[in-house]
C-alpha cells in the first residue's frame, strides 16, 4: 500500500531566510513551501513492512527535530517502528530555518 499527502509550511509571515551570507527578509511568496509525507506499507508475515518518508522545503531539519517526531510517533503508532520515519530538507536556500515552519507541518 502507498499513502501520500502534503502541507503548507509556508510562514505566514516575513521571515529570515537562509541559504547566502548576508540576512535576507522574506518579502512575499513566489511558491508555497510543502512537506510531502509518503506512506509505504508491504502486507506479510506477522508484521507488515512499513516505513514514512517526509520532505520538507527547509535549508535543513536537525537531528534533534526527527528524534522528538520519533518520540512523538512511538506513543501516537505503537506498532509503528519508528526508526522508520525518515525526514528529508529539501535544502532550498529561500526558506527560514525557523522550527516554526516545520512544527506546522506535523500539526496539519
Amino acid at each position: 500500500m502507498v499513502g501520500w499527502a502534503t502541507a503548507d509550511i509556508t510562514p505566514p509571515r516575513p521571515v529570515a531566510l537562509v541559504g547566502q551570507l548576508h540576512k535576507r527578509i522574506s518579502t512575499g511568496v513566489r511558491d508555497p513551501l510543502v512537506a510531502t509525507v509518503l506512506s509505504l506499507e508491504l502486507p506479510g508475515g506477522e508484521k507488515p513492512e512499513q516505513a514514512i518518508l517526509v520532505a520538507c522545503d527547509l535549508a535543513l531539519i536537525p537531528r534533534q527535530i526527527q528524534q522528538r517526531l520519533q518520540e512523538r510517533i512511538r506513543t501516537q503508532l505503537p506498532e509503528f517502528d519508528s526508526a522508520k520515519l525518515f525526514l528529508n530538507a529539501t535544502h532550498t536556500h529561500t526558506a527560514p530555518a525557523s522550527l516554526t515552519a516545520l512544527s506546522r507541518a506535523f500539526t496539519t
